[in-house]
C-alpha cells in the first residue's frame, strides 16, 4: 500500500473493509493521486442494537419450556438475546385425563386433567350428574297430606335422597278398586319396560309412567373414536351409553413409547473400553432412550490378548506368565509356570539304604521341593573280611536348645555357669554280620550352623557332650563324650 508522505487534499471514497459487522465503509485518497491512501479503509461497527438480527430456535436446556428461541446478530452469528423458551403450562404443555374422585355422591366417571410435565391439575376433578334421569332411584314411604290417600310414597335419588317423584299416595279407589299395569312412555330414553298403573274404573293414574333405568352397567353401550387432546397417544377411544351418548369410559388413547412407536438405532459411547459397535435405541417421538447405549462386549475369545511375565506364587515354578486381555487388563489365562524338575530344581543328597549289605556310605539325591528321587541310592562296595573299614554315618539335628548348666564342666577353671549342648548319638547298624565286625574307633563331628543368644549370655563358653545309646529317661549313667 503506498501512502504518500503528506495527504492535504483527500477525497472520500467507497470501499469494503472485508468485515460483514460494518456498514458505509470508506476510504481516504489523495485527490491528485487516488492510488496513495491517507486513511484505510474502515466502516461503522454493527452490534446488536445498530445491526439487523434474527429470531431463530434452540434449546435452553430445560426439559419444562417450549418454543425455546435466541436472537442472532446476522452480520458474524453472535448471541444478541440469550436462547430460553416459554415455560409448560396447562395452556402449551401436554396434558392428560385421569380418573379421580370429586367427593360428590351424585357424579360418576370423575376425570381431571393433569399436566404431564409436573403433574399439576389443569382442570379439576369433576364427573357427570346424576339426576333422576340418569342416577339410580328407589320409591319409599311418605306422607302427602292427603287424608284421602293410602301407601303414599314418593320416588328418590339414591346418591343424596334428593325426591325425584314428590309424596303422593293411592286415593282410596285405587286402593279398593282393580287395577291395570299398562305399558307407558316415561319419556326417558334410558329406561326400559316403562308401566304404569290405573284404576280400571276410570282411568286414573294409580302409579305414575316409569320405567327401568339403563346406565353404563346395564344398558349397551358403544366405542367410538374421539380426541383426548394429546398429541402423543394414538387410536384414541370412549365408550358412551347408547340411549342419550353419556360418557361411560372417558376419552384416551395409547400413548406412544418404545413398544409403538417409531425409533431410531443411533452411535453412542457406553464407556467401556471392552466393547465395540456400540448403539442406542431412541424413541422418535421426544428422543428418550428405548434400549441403552451398549456394544459388542470383547473377552478373551474375541478382543486382543497379551502374554506377560507374572508371580504365580509358587517357588517350585520357573518362567510364570499369564495371559490378559488388552482392553482391561483381566486375566484370560492364569499365572502359572513350569514346575522344577531334578534338572531345573535344587537337589539333597541324603543318606539312604540300598538294601545290600556289601556297600556302606548309601547315598541317594532327591528333589528338595517334593522329595522325589533324581539319583537312585548306591553305595561303596567293600569287602566284609578287610580287617579295618571305615564308613560314614551322619545323624542330624535340625534344632537344639542350648541352656544354662550349673554343672562345673569346665573343673573350677572357667565361670560356674556355662552353656551345654547334648546330643544322644545312636551307634550305627554296622554292614554285613554284626559277629564279624566290630567298631575300633569313632569319631563324632559337631558343626553349629546358627547361633541365637539373648545379651546376656555373650561371652559365656559353650560346650557340646554327646551321649552314645543312653536312656535319658530315667537318668542314669551314660558314656559321654565331651
Amino acid at each position: 500500500m503506498y501512502v504518500p508522505e503528506s495527504c492535504t487534499d483527500t477525497i472520500m471514497l467507497p470501499c469494503d473493509d472485508g468485515n460483514p459487522c460494518t456498514l458505509n465503509d470508506q476510504i481516504a485518497v489523495e485527490a491528485c493521486d487516488p492510488a496513495a491512501i491517507c486513511i484505510p479503509c474502515q466502516g461503522t461497527l454493527l452490534d446488536c442494537a445498530s445491526g439487523t438480527s434474527t429470531v431463530v430456535t434452540c434449546d435452553d436446556g430445560n426439559p419444562d419450556t417450549v418454543n425455546d428461541e435466541q436472537t442472532i446478530l446476522d452480520c458474524d452469528g453472535s448471541i444478541c438475546i440469550p436462547c430460553q423458551g416459554t415455560p409448560v403450562d396447562c395452556s402449551n404443555g401436554t396434558t392428560t385425563v385421569l380418573p379421580c374422585d370429586d367427593g360428590n355422591p351424585c357424579t360418576l366417571n370423575d376425570t381431571q386433567i393433569v399436566l404431564n410435565a409436573d403433574g399439576s391439575v389443569c382442570v379439576p376433578c369433576t364427573g357427570t350428574p346424576q339426576d333422576c334421569a340418569t342416577g339410580t332411584t328407589r320409591v319409599v314411604a311418605c306422607d302427602d297430606g292427603n287424608p284421602n290417600t293410602a301407601g303414599d310414597e314418593q320416588t328418590i335419588l339414591d346418591c343424596d335422597g334428593s325426591v325425584c317423584v314428590p309424596c303422593m299416595g293411592t286415593p282410596v279407589d285405587c286402593s279398593n278398586g282393580s287395577t291395570s299395569l299398562l305399558p307407558c312412555d316415561d319419556g326417558n330414553a334410558c329406561t326400559i319396560n316403562d308401566v304404569q298403573t290405573v284404576l280400571d274404573a276410570d282411568g286414573s293414574i294409580c302409579v305414575p309412567c316409569a320405567g327401568t333405568p339403563q346406565d353404563c352397567a346395564t344398558g349397551t353401550t358403544s366405542v367410538v373414536a374421539c380426541d383426548d387432546g394429546n398429541p402423543n397417544t394414538i387410536n384414541d377411544e370412549q365408550i358412551i351409553l347408547d340411549c342419550d351418548g353419556s360418557v361411560c369410559v372417558p376419552c384416551m388413547g395409547t400413548s406412544t413409547d418404545c413398544t409403538n412407536g417409531a425409533t431410531s438405532v443411533l452411535p453412542c459411547d457406553d464407556n467401556n473400553p471392552c466393547t465395540i459397535g456400540d448403539v442406542q435405541t431412541v424413541l422418535d417421538s421426544d428422543g428418550s432412550i428405548c434400549l441403552p447405549c451398549a456394544g459388542t462386549p470383547q473377552d478373551c475369545g474375541t478382543g486382543n490378548t497379551s502374554v506377560v511375565a507374572c508371580d504365580d506364587g509358587n517357588p517350585n515354578t520357573v518362567n510364570d506368565e499369564q495371559t490378559i486381555l488388552d482392553c482391561d487388563g483381566s486375566v484370560c489365562v492364569p499365572c502359572m509356570g513350569v514346575q522344577t524338575d531334578c534338572t531345573t530344581g535344587p537337589t539333597l543328597s541324603r543318606a539312604c539304604d540300598d538294601g545290600n549289605p556289601c556297600t556302606i556310605n548309601d547315598t541317594e539325591v532327591v528333589l528338595m521341593r517334593d522329595g522325589s528321587i533324581c539319583e537312585p541310592c548306591t553305595g561303596e562296595l567293600f569287602d566284609c573280611e578287610a580287617d579295618e573299614i571305615t564308613f560314614v554315618i551322619c545323624q542330624r539335628v535340625a534344632e537344639a536348645v542350648i541352656g544354662p548348666d550349673r554343672n562345673d564342666w569346665s573343673h573350677n577353671n572357667l565361670p560356674s555357669v556355662n552353656e551345654g549342648y547334648l546330643h544322644n548319638f545312636t551307634v550305627p547298624d554296622l554292614p554285613c554280620s554284626s559277629s564279624s565286625t566290630t567298631i575300633s574307633s569313632l569319631e563324632i563331628g559337631i558343626s553349629i550352623t546358627n547361633l541365637i543368644t539373648t545379651t546376656e549370655c555373650d561371652g559365656i563358653p559353650i560346650f557340646g557332650n554327646v551321649l552314645l545309646n543312653c536312656n535319658l529317661s530315667p537318668p542314669g549313667v551314660c558314656p559321654i563324650i565331651q
